[in-house]
């Protein structure tokens, strides 16, 4: 209707699929300081969990898979060492 207020501005939040791949130490970035939570993702996640209790153990799922698993290895180190 013409009487009718509108705001002048529409704000959409969009959240992402999930947590960044590879980043396991939950700074935002994929660097060589990750190796360690993404070892301990793969070998113990119960300390992964206590080591990083605000970060999502799903980062180290790198395949996509559902399992974290030594198919994510080669993945993890693609993602280190892409340009």
């Amino acid at each position: 209707p013409a009487s009718a207020s509108y705001p002048a501005v529409l704000a959409i939040a969009v959240s992402g699929g999930g947590p960044l791949l590879g980043d396991m130490d939950c700074n935002g970035v994929v660097t060589v300081g990750d190796i360690g939570g993404f070892v301990l993702a793969l070998t113990n996640p119960a300390g992964y969990a206590a080591q990083f209790p605000n970060c999502d153990i799903d980062a180290a799922d790198i395949n996509n898979d559902s399992v974290i698993s030594v198919g994510d290895i080669g993945p993890f180190v693609n993602l280190l060492t892409a340009p």
